[in-house]
């Protein structure tokens, strides 16, 4: 059995262990099958660093970070996710620049003392690197490799805006399924 977890969060800044994490969003999949979604917004613990350009770039004003539920409940509606679907065995963790993403996840299930390994497998799953892997001989003819060019190189429609995490890892689950489909048919 086959478990992926497709994860993007959104956070107050670029350093995982002085900025948080204000929106953890994703699909859990199981041998090819969606079975689950989630799309969880917290305000940023207390004390932590919170950059006006991270903010900026999500379309998101302070205020309505502020306004989120606190971030204990995140962790326990997430942590109630993962035990829903780790039993059995762990998960991988699948997302767009995962080392990115994980190491937010780790800050984030560490401040509550969980400890990542318990539910998710080594190394991560990043369709970023699959993806330069997939399109090396073709990385001339993009832009640059942020998700939305590449999403649109595999013909993927942008729903939504981007730097949101539920959209962008929508993005990434099906870019994943284009490189997937060209490769194993």
């Amino acid at each position: 059995m086959v478990k992926l977890l497709y994860f993007d969060c959104e956070t107050t800044g670029l350093d995982p262990k002085s900025c948080a994490i204000v929106q953890l969003a994703g699909f859990v999949v199981i041998d090819g099958r969606e079975v689950d979604r989630f799309d969880i917004k917290c305000r940023p613990w207390v004390g932590s660093q919170i950059e006006e350009k991270a903010l900026e770039i999500q379309g998101r004003a302070k205020e309505e970070i502020m306004g989120y539920p606190d971030p204990k409940e995140a962790f326990t509606e997430f942590v109630e996710l993962l035990n829903k679907y780790g039993e059995g065995g762990r998960l991988f963790f699948v997302g767009y620049n995962s080392k990115f993403d994980e190491e937010f996840l780790r800050a984030f299930l560490s401040r509550y003392s969980y400890q990542y390994g318990k539910s998710f497998w080594s190394p991560s799953l990043d369709v970023m690197a699959l993806a330069a892997f997939h399109l090396m001989t073709k990385r001339h003819d993009l832009e640059n490799f942020k998700l939305g060019t590449v999403a649109e190189y595999f013909g993927v429609k942008t729903e939504g805006a981007l730097h949101d995490a539920f959209t962008d890892i929508d993005l990434t689950r099906k870019i994943m399924v284009k490189i997937s489909s060209e490769i194993w048919g």
